[in-house]
C-alpha cells in the first residue's frame, strides 16, 4: 500500500440527490441559532444540491451568484465560522424560495438575494468581475456583509 501520510483525510458529504429542492445557506449563532445568509433552489432535471454547492465552491467571477455566495463561504471559513446548508424537497421549490426570502426580508434578515430581485442579488454591487477593480469592489462589499452578519450573531 502506498504511503498517504502527506495527504489530508475529508469525509466525503452525503447530499441528497432529489432535483427538486430548497436550501439555505448560513451559520450558527450562540443565541439566535441558524442565521440564512443565502436561499435557493434546484428545479431543474440533472441538477442536485450537490451541484450547487460545488459551483458555490469554485465561486466563478461568469456568475454573480456563484461568486458572491462561494466568496461569502469561503471568508467565513477562513474565519473559522461554520457553514451550514439546511435544505428541504419541494415540489414548488421557486415559490417556497421567493415565500421565505420574502418572510426573511420582513424579520429583516439581510441575505446575499435580497427580495423582491431575488435571482439578481439586488443588493451586492453590480460590478464588472472579470476586472480587478471589480472583483476588488465586490470583495469590500463581501468583508462589510460578513462583518455585519457576524456583529448581528452577537446581539
Amino acid at each position: 500500500m502506498m504511503a498517504t501520510a502527506e495527504f489530508s483525510l475529508l469525509e466525503f458529504p452525503d447530499i441528497p440527490r432529489i432535483t427538486s429542492i430548497v436550501y439555505e445557506i448560513g451559520i450558527l449563532g450562540p443565541a439566535r441559532g441558524f442565521r440564512p445568509f443565502y436561499v435557493g433552489k434546484v428545479e431543474r432535471a440533472h441538477r442536485t444540491l450537490g451541484n450547487r454547492l460545488g459551483e458555490y465552491l469554485v465561486a466563478s467571477c461568469a456568475t454573480t451568484t456563484d461568486f458572491y455566495v462561494g466568496n461569502v463561504v469561503a471568508k467565513l471559513q477562513e474565519r473559522n465560522i461554520q457553514v451550514y446548508v439546511r435544505h428541504s424537497p419541494s415540489v414548488r421549490p421557486g415559490a417556497e424560495e421567493l415565500q421565505r426570502i420574502h418572510a426573511y426580508a420582513s424579520q429583516r434578515v439581510s441575505l446575499l438575494n435580497r427580495f423582491p430581485q431575488y435571482s439578481l442579488l439586488k443588493n451586492c454591487p453590480r460590478v464588472a468581475l472579470r476586472s480587478q477593480d471589480g472583483r476588488t469592489r465586490a470583495h469590500i462589499y463581501i468583508r462589510r456583509f460578513i462583518d455585519a452578519l457576524v456583529a448581528n450573531l452577537k446581539l
